[in-house]
């Protein structure tokens, strides 16, 4: 039998995926004829040590043999055993059909292409068993035995399965236009670990069986499609230049190649991922066996039980995703390898490509998200309610009473039912974004009351604010054009009336002609002009959507630049501007100058006929008349205003913006509120000029709080026992400062009977604090009061309540206390510190003499593209030492580069041709653990073997039975037990627990260690 250490398996089984999906040989140009591969990885866990030792140039054995030495020494028994089998197998299958094809592009448009095929099995398993048996017992004169003995089992089994079908279609150009994968994986983990502890002292024995573990499997199946918005030529321009990124873009106008000597960029529309999917996921959590007996506790009371099996099918639909795709070329380390035919090709490094073709790890990665995505939503519900539900009965178990008793939220009545019937949040209505399917959680127009300060002379005023659909004036907004915005990390809307202003609004500038960077404007009718005659004044565009919409109309700007008038509003025989400019004046026959330098009488203006040769003198203003109020919700009005002039421009008391729909309009009535809550409720209404109602704002009504808040963050009773509470209350308010306020708290017991109280005053401060400790009577129930209340006044306004009940907690068993104390005075402390002390010393002569020497001083990852090929047709891993000899640490054979290496990382093997394609064929038939491993192998009788023959009874640890001869000793004439890596050695191996169990017993030993080196300096 071999041991071997139990190291996490994850990076070995990445470097495996990764190094496998790097195919032998691959021929990628426009083939005039088809070529077949067979390849394959394949890892036997039994070399793992091996392997460890030659990276480290450590002996495992050895170094874990004078650990137990250390715990002999020390004075107690440490026998650790683990045995670990495993398997990890990786088969491709790589395929090219030359012959015509014809598949549906993303318009549904039949296309003739060729295609080419990876078949990729994996198949990887690992089985555990790792035991520790630890025990110390010490026996004084006139005493009871003291001491412990301790068996830990711990089992874990990992699979890990995935059968993948990529097949991606090339037209005769060499350009990419889709792909479609079968992609089926599965992965499963056991892990379960069990613990006997027996526990003496002062004659008294406790006996602990604990068991925890956690089994889980998931599986995702699916078949997806996925289509390109337009052929990419991403192998050509990869296999050009020493730099290519590929970015995804949304306007057809942008897709090209972008850049010269040596980098581009490829702006590609990546279309549309689309499958179904089969998915399921079980689960088992359980823990028993805690002995809360002994701490007051009731027995099994933290005894728990989770497990549930969720499935689902489905489909998914979604955009293809890619992010920072980069063919970046080593040119400054050529490479000449053999692919397995006996000729050399040459290659170069793809220092940021994946270890196979990027568009199938592209794709693969899309897969595993949407589908994983659309089954966890799928499933969410179920697997929450079943969450809560086991949790409700575990805390309802440990602190009785209902778990949800205390949550004071309740969901309905935060939920907003929509015209539909579909449910949203109370805080997305009016918010500004249709979140109903049918928009019903947004009013046509919206209005809250509000309070704002005057800067100068700090006092708060009314104000109103809200929401308008501009199109329910008659009102459209203009088009717009999108750009991206890093600030919102999304693409945003630039209207058509903020391109070409000489402003960027976008980031990168492309709404300014003059930037270069937009050449063509595309019409909403789908007619292309120059992007320089966006906005110029002129409807280039036949539908004019190349200008922005006039929602303004024709306004007359008053003489002294103090606001203007709707034009309409000019000599109707009302002075609407300060200074009388709007009418005419007969004394002063005042003239108006028109748009083209003409000048003609103010009396002819707005009088219905143009008289100015542009016909300046005439026009139309568009704006509206808007009615609104706010009262206190129980009728007292607080301010109003009639006939509020409403337009899109700064002229008006309200201004609209078509686009947000924000609007907005503050006061000149003092907002005299009190301190606390305060209501406001808001409505109003718009009418045409001519007195039509246009839509109206149903009212509505908010809290507005004035003053500071008590802070129920602060405001604690904590039981410090003795009888003692201690008390905390705060309140304040952010930025404001009082001194007329006060808050006083008070701790009262079950009758209402005060035990103390107190207060604090604010100080031309914004927050005040208290902090006592209080002394009750005894156990009972006690709530801490706060209130703030105005100077003055005897009713506070605002009032938090906290109530807590004081109890003596669960008390230790007599048995655990006098173990704990035998333990406490026992010599087990000294034990452990000359643990510590002869780790340290082992320790110390590791690190002096058995570090190796690293041979290599660089190194270069390989994923191999070839320019003939277009694609990667291999992986290498190279190391240079300090005199610049290079070595192929795993890959093809490469001219110039040794593969006798001076160390070995991991003994991976590689198969190709028929052997490969047989072990494919054998492999993809398995499923389970016991296929994939050979578990006969596994052999625990001979873990009992080795721990018996050192002295240790095993019958209790659930191994197959297994026992050494009565006459058998380890020495002629000599029955002494053989210690643990004495039978160890003699055997030539060397069982041992997982490293993290072993370090946690070395850490606690080598601090006590250090303590007591501590102690005599």
């Amino acid at each position: 039998m071999s041991t071997i250490r139990r190291t996490p398996p994850t990076l070995l089984v990445a470097l495996l995926v990764l190094t496998a999906l790097s195919p032998v040989a691959m021929v990628q140009a426009v083939p005039d004829e088809a070529s077949e591969y067979y390849y394959g990885v394949e890892y036997d866990w039994s070399s793992l040590d091996s392997d460890l030792q030659n990276v480290t140039g450590l002996d495992i054995e050895e170094l874990f043999s004078e650990i137990m030495e250390d715990a002999d020494s020390a004075g107690f028994n440490l026998d650790i055993g683990q045995l670990t089998t495993g398997s990890s197998n990786v088969y491709v299958h790589q395929t090219e059909d030359i012959t015509p094809q014809t598949i549906q592009d993303l318009e549904g448009n039949d296309v003739q292409v060729w295609s080419r095929t990876s078949d990729v099995v994996l198949r990887h398993g690992l089985l555990s068993n790792a035991i520790i048996m630890t025990d110390w017992s010490e026996t004084t004169f006139g005493s009871e035995p003291t001491g412990f003995d301790i068996d830990v089992i711990a089992e874990a089994e990992n699979v890990l399965t995935v059968d993948m079908l990529y097949t991606e279609y090339l037209n005769d150009q060499y350009q990419l236009l889709g792909a479609d994968m079968d992609f089926d994986m599965t992965v499963g983990n056991d892990m379960n670990l069990g613990i006997d502890i027996t526990l003496e002292g002062e004659g008294e024995e406790l006996n602990v069986d604990f068991d925890t573990g956690m089994e889980f499997s998931y599986s995702i199946a699916s078949q997806a499609e996925w289509r390109l918005g337009a052929p990419s030529p991403i192998y050509v321009e990869a296999a050009a230049n020493d730099n290519t990124d590929w970015d995804c873009i949304e306007d057809p106008s942008d897709v090209g190649v972008y850049g010269e000597g040596g980098g581009v960029e490829v702006e590609d529309l990546c279309g549309m991922i689309d499958g179904t999917y089969i998915g399921s996921a079980d689960y088992n959590v359980y823990l028993t066996g805690l002995p809360m007996e002994e701490f007051g506790f009731d027995a099994g009371q933290f005894d728990l039980s989770i497990s549930d099996e969720l499935t689902s099918e489905g489909d998914y639909e979604g955009e293809a995703a890619m992010e920072d795709v980069r063919f970046s070329m080593r040119t400054d380390e050529p490479l000449q390898v053999n692919l397995g035919d006996g000729n050399m090709l040459d290659v170069t490094a793809c220092d940021t490509c994946p270890p196979g073709n990027p568009v199938m790890f592209i794709m693969m990665g899309n897969v595993i998200v949407h589908s994983s995505q659309s089954f966890g939503e799928a499933v969410a519900e179920d697997f929450e309610a079943e969450l809560e539900d086991s949790f409700a009965e575990i805390f309802e178990d440990f602190f009785g009473g209902n778990a949800d008793e205390d949550d004071q939220y309740n969901g309905e009545e935060n939920m907003f039912m929509c015209d539909n019937g579909e449910m949203i949040s109370a805080w997305f209505v009016n918010d500004g974004s249709e979140d109903c399917m049918d928009g019903s959680d947004e009013d046509d127009l919206f209005l809250r009351g509000n309070t704002q300060e005057d800067w100068d002379t700090g006092v708060d005023y009314y104000g109103y604010s809200g929401r308008l659909d501009a199109t329910s004036l008659g009102l459209e907004a203009s088009p717009t054009i999108e750009c991206y915005s890093d600030w919102e990390e999304d693409y945003i809307d630039v209207s058509i009336g903020d391109v070409n202003d000489g402003w960027d609004d976008c980031d990168d500038g492309s709404d300014e002609y003059d930037n270069g960077l937009t050449s063509t404007y595309v019409c909403l009718d789908g007619s292309q002009i120059s992007f320089e005659l966006v906005n110029d004044g002129t409807a280039d565009c036949a539908d004019a959507s190349d200008e922005p919409v006039d929602t303004e109309g024709d306004w007359y700007n008053c003489a002294d630049y103090n606001g203007a008038l709707p034009w309409q509003w000019v000599n109707d025989g009302t002075e609407q501007c300060d200074d009388g400019s709007d009418e005419y004046d007969i004394a002063e026959s005042n003239d108006y100058y028109c748009e083209d330098s003409t000048m003609i009488s103010f009396e002819l203006v707005n009088d219905g006929t143009e008289d100015c040769t542009d016909g300046s003198d005439e026009g139309e203003g568009i704006y509206f008349l808007m009615d609104m109020y706010m009262n206190d919700g129980e009728g007292n009005i607080l301010s109003s205003g009639d006939d509020l002039l409403v337009c899109t421009t700064w002229h008006c008391e309200i201004t609209v913006s078509t686009d947000s729909g924000y609007i907005s309009h503050n006061t000149e009535v003092p907002a005299n509120m009190a301190y606390g809550d305060n209501t406001m409720c808001a409505g109003g209404s718009i009418f045409a000029p001519d007195g039509a109602l246009l839509v109206s704002a149903t009212e509505t009504c908010e809290s507005h709080w004035v003053g500071p808040e008590i802070q129920d963050w602060n405001n604690h009773m904590h039981d410090e026992g003795d009888n003692t509470l201690r008390v905390t209350a705060g309140a304040g308010a952010w930025g404001d400062s009082y001194d007329d306020i006060t808050m006083l708290w008070a701790v009262s017991g079950a009758d209402n009977t005060v035990v103390d109280q107190g207060s604090v005053a604010f100080s031309d401060e914004s927050e005040v604090y208290a902090e006592n400790f209080v002394d009750i009577p005894g156990e009972g129930d006690y709530c801490l009061t706060v209130e703030l209340i105005e100077d003055g006044e005897t009713e506070a306004f605002d009032t938090s309540e906290e109530c807590i009940t004081v109890e003596d907690g669960p008390e230790p068993s007599e048995r655990m206390e006098k173990i704990v104390r035998a333990l406490g005075d026992s010599g087990l402390s000294n034990v452990f510190e000359n643990f510590g002390e002869n780790l340290a010393t082992t320790f110390e002569d590791v690190a002096e003499n058995e570090v190796p020497e690293f041979p290599y001083g660089d190194g270069m990852w390989a994923p191999l593209w070839s320019n003939e090929h277009a694609t990667i047709v291999g992986v290498g891993l190279y190391a240079w030492d300090d005199d610049g000899n290079g070595y192929v640490i795993t890959g093809p054979e490469t001219t110039g580069y040794s593969q006798d290496l001076p160390m070995t990382f991991a003994s991976i093997s590689y198969i190709t041709g028929a052997p490969a394609q047989e072990a494919q064929a054998e492999m993809a038939e398995f499923d389970d653990l016991e296929d994939i491993v050979d578990v006969e192998n596994h052999d625990l009788s001979e873990l009992a073997d080795v721990l018996e023959a050192a002295g240790a009874d095993t019958s209790d640890l659930g191994l197959d039975d297994s026992t050494t001869d009565e006459d058998d000793t380890t020495d002629e004439g000599d029955d002494t037990p053989s210690t643990a890596e004495e039978v160890a050695e003699d055997a030539g191996l060397l069982p041992f627990v997982s490293p993290l169990t072993v370090m946690a017993m070395i850490g606690l030993a080598a601090l006590a260690g250090n303590r007591r080196g501590s102690e005599n300096e």
